[in-house]
């Protein structure tokens, strides 16, 4: 069972799966995907990003406020760089977690947990 705060669940997934479809490579997929765990759901939102070569340093740096990868500015969207900040102190306070990974296939792949109890 899972006990949280749903607006604030809803702003991360929504950030998150805004920023996937807005930064995924034309004619590509956006993926989501959700487990059920002993402790808690996990919510797997990827996109494939053509060209896109990031470090771990660079992936680490996805959560900074107002940080945004050079390549990024010049794709669509209105985004200013801190809904994935906001994002990571949500999941902070309601004591999840959020985190990045870049698959082989370059793609993004955000994991969200949402654990069992989480009442802020």
């Amino acid at each position: 069972m899972i006990e949280s705060d749903l607006e604030l669940i809803k702003i991360v997934v929504s950030n998150v799966l805004e920023n996937a479809v807005t930064y995924a490579a034309e004619g590509t997929q956006v993926s989501v995907t959700t487990r059920c765990v002993a402790d808690g759901i996990q919510l797997f939102i990827g996109n494939l990003i053509e060209d896109l070569n990031i470090g771990a340093r660079e992936l680490a740096r996805f959560f900074d406020p107002f940080y945004r990868k050079d390549q990024s500015r010049d794709m669509k969207g209105n985004h200013s760089g801190i809904g994935l900040s906001f994002c990571r102190e949500i999941m902070d306070l309601l004591e999840g977690e959020i985190t990045v990974s870049q698959a082989e296939s370059e793609g993004i792949v955000f994991k969200i947990v949402i654990p069992a109890i989480s009442i802020p």
